[in-house]
């Protein structure tokens, strides 16, 4: 598994423009899914703040699910656990839930790399500092979730490529042509 720094520590106040009160972000690692990416995916992570009349939801991000036991038990891939309303309850490398009896029909899903943010929580990720379960699993969405931020997941069906590692980026050539 790569090294990669988290790259939203690098941001700060005067670094995020006061244009818009919501902000979009597509990690590095998930470029590829651009060229899979249906603009309604986007448009849906978007009303997820218009629909948000008390604005309690601090960021939303996607997540595909996931059918396939490679995927599931691979530590590159990011899962992440929903509630009944979609707001996210944690995210791991681990299989969550863990698969004590496959036979229940627990859902799998993928955590993708695309954010959309209020303005606010970005700053705040920038001043809050990382916390153990975030140092532990190198997933950055935790140090929301540690700090009792509020992070609504919108199920997209658009599958794409994050590049992670060296084998990552082989298939991303393949499909990439």
């Amino acid at each position: 598994m790569f090294d990669f720094n988290i790259c939203t520590t690098s941001l700060s106040e005067s670094s995020i423009p006061n244009l818009f009160s919501i902000k979009v972000f597509i990690l590095m690692s998930s470029l590829l899914f651009l060229k899979y990416l249906f603009l309604d995916s986007l448009r849906n992570l978007i009303e997820v703040f218009k629909a948000d009349t008390v604005k309690e939801i601090d960021l939303a991000s996607l997540m595909v699910n996931i059918t396939d036991w490679e995927e599931i038990e691979n530590p590159n891939t990011v899962k992440v656990i929903v509630d009944s309303n979609n707001f996210a309850l944690y995210f791991s490398r681990s299989p969550i839930p863990f698969p004590r009896d496959k036979n229940v029909g627990a859902k799998y899903y993928k955590h993708k790399g695309v954010y959309a943010f209020r303005k606010e929580a970005l700053l705040d990720f920038y001043r809050l500092p990382m916390l153990e379960l975030e140092a532990t699993e190198k997933i950055e969405c935790i140090r929301y979730l540690e700090y009792s931020k509020k992070i609504k997941m919108v199920e997209t069906n658009v599958q794409g490529v994050e590049i992670d590692t060296p084998e990552d980026l082989e298939r991303a050539k393949r499909l990439w042509k």
